[in-house]
């Protein structure tokens, strides 16, 4: 026991080589060449470093108990800065990787991702919003935040600009939550484990392989937003500029941002944060933007009419009026659909601190109500990317309920901590991939002309050339050019589609002309007998 008396971090230090050796073996060896096929996933050396953690911790409290002193691990400000460092460093290579993983193995999910950035794309061009497929992106959703972007994609002119922002973005988003934490005084242990259970949430790691989406903005201007109500040394006369900046920002998103703006600022204004001046200018605003998005922007990109919701959330109707009114007539309806809604799974794991938390409760009803009615299984059950406007509100109240779930018990938060890295199954992957069969794949698309009318998977639409990229079905192929057909099942991702359909639709090219210089083992590349196209 003296060697745990004269050096209170010796046991956090065993902890960090552990941590270091497990995640740095996953991070080299996981995507390429042979390797044990548990680093191909971080819950096996999370759970590795966690149970260390937890049997340090748990020792502490037993040694506290008999001391008399029930006090956590003593940091010093030095060791806290090198573990924050070092988790920023590792966590963005390891998105990174993932990121770049799943482009390379052809499995990047860019149906959505690739209406953003061709979007974006186009509208340098000239052809404001019109994304892939032609379609108009304004006219589904609005999401001017897509501007602040534009200057980028015109320096880098690739949709791997969009591949690697996503994760920098959901990095930039646990960076920021970190200095919430620690404006809100949490001390340097707790705010350590709640940071690593952040970037270690099955939900985070699911939006990461779901490609770019906007919504990877909500937790960088919600924790903005949070920012501005503990700022630091600032003139009084200023102090409403990074409120309404964020706040703003926040609106920009999508449609949706002044519905969970409203319940954010209500939120804040219970929990005493903000005055109630702020919350009702900001409910104001956030009616105006909603008025402007519903009844003005979609509408007239739409070509006219009323506002439909997305398919994914027009469980109850596709418009506003026919949803309340389908809700008036079936009141059961919503409460059976909210009692067994994903975000249950969600929140059952650290329920034990989130019921100290009225922030969470309060902020998070538009989600909820949203994801309760929506009429898709992935959005009703918070997979993919639908769940990561809720995880910057969840963490929030996570972090408000620490100090009082500790006051009964210093397990409550540790228990929380565990359960959310051992949640689910959407954990970060490193996809294998064969570097070589990559680059001839590639080059092969890159080899086929923008001009081009081109029919294929949508995990193929990022490697292609900016251009006229279709999702592959018969009707496509009438007007087509080129047909890109998958070869291996493995080989890339076939979303939204199922092997037995290429199959059948490969037989609807018995008259194209194979192109051998650009098929491999990943694709096969036909084109029309009568295309004029030169490659």
């Amino acid at each position: 026991m003296t060697l745990w008396r004269k050096e209170p971090n010796f046991q956090l230090k065993i902890l960090g080589y552990f941590a270091f050796t497990l995640m740095s073996a996953a991070l080299v060896l996981g995507g390429w060449t042979p390797y044990p096929k548990t680093l191909s996933q971080f819950p096996n050396p999370e759970i590795g470093i966690l149970v260390l953690g937890a049997l340090f911790y748990i020792l502490r409290i037993i040694r506290g108990f008999f001391k008399g002193d029930l006090a956590p691990f003593e940091w010093g400000e030095l060791d806290a800065q090198f573990l924050f460092r070092w988790m920023w460093v590792f966590f963005g290579a390891a998105f990174l990787k993932a990121a770049w993983l799943d482009y390379a193995s052809f499995h990047s999910s860019a149906l959505d991702a690739s209406m953003y950035d061709y979007a974006m794309m186009n509208t340098l061009r000239g052809r404001f919003m019109v994304a892939a497929m032609g379609v108009d992106h304004f006219g589904i959703h609005a999401t001017p935040v897509l501007f602040l972007l534009l200057p980028f994609h015109w320096i880098f002119h690739s949709a791997l600009f969009s591949i690697f922002l996503h994760p920098l973005l959901l990095l930039a988003g646990a960076i920021l939550f970190e200095i919430c934490l620690k404006r809100r005084g949490m001390n340097d242990f707790w705010r350590a484990g709640i940071i690593f259970s952040y970037l270690s949430a099955t939900w985070v790691s699911l939006t990461l392989h779901y490609g770019f989406h906007v919504e990877v903005f909500y937790p960088i201007f919600i924790f903005l937003i949070d920012l501005s109500l503990h700022p630091l040394k600032l003139n009084k006369r200023y102090s409403w500029i990074p409120f309404w900046s964020a706040t703003l920002l926040f609106l920009s998103i999508k449609e949706d941002a002044p519905f969970h703006l409203v319940a954010l600022l209500a939120a804040y204004w219970i929990c005493r944060k903000v005055s109630f001046q702020r919350m009702v200018i900001g409910c104001v605003v956030s009616a105006c933007i909603a008025v402007l998005y519903l009844k003005v922007i979609i509408p007239n990109h739409a070509g006219g009419g009323t506002y439909h919701f997305v398919g994914a959330a027009s469980g109850a109707g596709s418009t506003l009026g026919e949803a309340v009114l389908y809700l008036i007539a079936h009141p059961l309806y919503f409460f059976s659909r909210y009692l067994t809604g994903g975000w249950w799974t969600f929140v059952l794991p650290s329920l034990g601190v989130l019921l100290f938390s009225p922030f969470f409760w309060i902020a998070s009803l538009p989600l909820l109500g949203l994801y309760s009615l929506a009429g898709d299984s992935q959005m009703f059950h918070l997979t993919v990317y639908y769940s990561i406007p809720l995880v910057p509100i969840f963490f929030l109240g996570m972090a408000e309920g620490f100090e009082r779930a500790k006051r009964i018990s210093p397990l409550l938060p540790l228990v929380a901590m565990f359960a959310l890295v051992f949640t689910g199954s959407g954990y970060l992957i490193f996809r294998r991939t064969d570097l070589q069969k990559f680059v001839q794949t590639e080059s092969a698309l890159k080899s086929i002309p923008s001009d081009a009318v081109v029919c294929a998977p949508a995990s193929v639409f990022p490697h292609l050339p900016y251009g006229e990229a279709r999702l592959i079905d018969r009707k496509c192929l009438e007007s087509a050019e080129f047909a890109i057909i998958p070869v291996e099942r493995e080989g890339l991702s076939l979303y939204p589609y199922d092997e037995k359909y290429f199959s059948t639709l490969k037989k609807s090219l018995i008259y194209w002309k194979k192109l051998d210089e650009l098929s491999g083992d990943v694709i096969e590349v036909y084109q029309k007998p009568d295309s004029s196209v030169k490659i």
